[in-house]
């Protein structure tokens, strides 16, 4: 009987911690992956992963914009290993029609009276493939919002990070 007793004991202890590191490995590995609607630290979070693998178009999960919500590059660089000249942010047309304002490619603000859902869409990559257009081979959703760069987007900068907000029909 106290054999039983031990070794359902030894069973309980495992079990214990094989969920306590399954809990573990998920909050460390996917913290930002977990889809959540508010603006928080989301284009810092795409922002990371993108320096980290150039040449891939990186996307957001869904976040939803609320009045006065704003993405300041400033902010984005005091938070990633990038500078704020290497980080140009942008948005799709037709939200500059609900209310969304783009000033010197570096604050994006919202001030219209309800949410709207957003996502981001993101790309790293060295500035002349932005200049000469070749990063459409390498961005579908940039692509598909006919993204033009802005040539006074990463001045005097090799690497160049595109931040570019669309409306999420999710």
């Amino acid at each position: 009987m106290e054999e039983k007793i031990k070794k359902a004991f030894f069973i309980a202890v495992v079990c214990v911690f094989g969920i306590l590191a399954l809990i573990f490995i998920l909050n460390v590995f996917t913290p930002w992956y977990y889809p959540s609607d508010d603006l928080s630290d989301k284009p810092e979070n795409l922002l990371r992963v993108m320096n980290e693998d150039i040449y891939h178009e990186k996307v957001s999960f869904r976040i939803d914009f609320s009045k006065d919500d704003s993405i300041n590059k400033e902010v984005l660089a005091s938070s990633t290993e990038l500078k704020e000249n290497q980080i140009c942010l942008s948005l799709s047309d037709e939200l500059k029609e609900k209310g969304f304002e783009l000033k010197d490619n570096s604050l994006i603000t919202y001030s219209g009276e309800s949410s709207v859902r957003t996502k981001l869409a993101g790309l790293c990559a060295e500035k002349e493939t932005f200049v000469d257009g070749s990063f459409v081979d390498y961005a579908p959703i940039l692509e598909e919002y006919n993204y033009a760069f802005d040539n006074s987007c990463c001045v005097d900068e090799q690497k160049c990070c595109v931040l570019f907000l669309f409306e999420s029909d999710e």
